[in-house]
């Protein structure tokens, strides 16, 4: 009786602790596909999952050094106030001002990015990264070093443009992990800014804490250059793959090649003047949206803006 038993206890075992169902890795390629990618090898939602891990590890990184940037410099007010002779109130308008171009800077680059493509964005905004981080280092007067935060602050469009590149790569079931990677490098680059920014301005000077942002942002550009391929594609229902579950079509070397051109161009994208804002305030109308907008603006504020000031 008890070997008769012993296989409906380890059934009842399997039920409540997961052992006897597959795992939704398991089951992952009997799942339907959404969005339905196209059968082009070009198509971001065909390659292989090495490739798109490691392109968000470098959309995570790139928002990881936004917000780093921001904040490297917040340890060092005062070396930076004795300098200059102010107060450190007033040194803080170094981040506060950063924060603030931080907020513009996408309405300007994301209309840019959904024409011409992700790449060329990332590129252009980590290079004026670099030259400002690095101007920032060498100036002479507290309004010199205002004004090239001010556009240091275009910088860090990895922290609006990072999601669009999430859903580029990624497919409805596994953009949950994905958006997770990147929503913690993002948040915990400020975070690690004081634990770098305080040594560096305690013992080589607060110059330093943006050379070596600049060091970060140059780094950055040349794994981009060569490593991050464009993931903007126009997928025509023409094209979509009949295919209802997940495969990966092969990757050539010259289609990767292609892939990483300077911009990208379709004659379906045209960039208008409606493109610029206004898609924003549309979105602003889910709440889905609006509220953990609203939730992420005050944990920065409390998190990031006060505690600077």
């Amino acid at each position: 009786m008890e070997l008769e038993k012993q296989p409906e206890v380890q059934q009842v075992e399997d039920h409540g602790s997961g052992a006897g169902r597959p795992s939704q890795d398991e089951m992952t390629p009997s799942r339907e596909l959404l969005p339905r990618p196209s059968d082009d090898p070009r198509d971001p939602l065909n390659w292989p999952l090495w490739l798109k891990i490691s392109i968000l590890i470098q959309v995570s990184s790139l928002a990881a050094l936004g917000t780093f940037n921001t904040a490297v410099i917040n340890p060092a007010y005062g070396p930076l106030a004795a300098e200059f002779n102010i107060t450190t109130e007033t040194a803080a308008y170094q981040t506060t001002v950063a924060i603030g171009i931080n907020g513009i800077g996408p309405f300007i680059w994301i209309p840019f990015a959904n024409v011409y493509g992700r790449r060329p964005i990332y590129l252009l905004t980590t290079l004026i990264g670099f030259a400002t981080a690095l101007a920032c280092g060498f100036t002479n007067t507290f309004s010199q070093s205002i004004v090239a935060r001010v556009f240091n602050g275009l910088f860090p469009v990895a922290m609006a443009l990072g999601p669009a590149t999430v859903n580029d790569l990624f497919f409805f079931h596994q953009r949950g992990r994905a958006m997770g990677v990147f929503t913690v490098a993002l948040t915990s680059g400020a975070h690690f800014a004081s634990l770098v920014g305080g040594p560096v301005g305690q013992f080589l000077g607060w110059r330093w804490c943006f050379k070596l942002t600049a060091i970060m942002n140059a780094g950055m550009l040349v794994i981009i250059f060569f490593a991050l391929p464009e993931t903007l594609h126009v997928r025509r229902h023409n094209e979509l793959t009949l295919s209802s579950t997940e495969r990966e079509v092969k990757l050539y070397p010259t289609t990767y090649l292609s892939s990483l051109r300077l911009w990208s161009t379709d004659p379906e994208l045209k960039l208008k003047l409606k493109h610029f804002i206004i898609p924003s305030f549309k979105m602003a109308r889910y709440p889905s949206v609006l509220f953990p907008a609203l939730y992420y603006s005050a944990q920065y504020s409390y998190a990031a803006i006060l505690p600077a000031d």
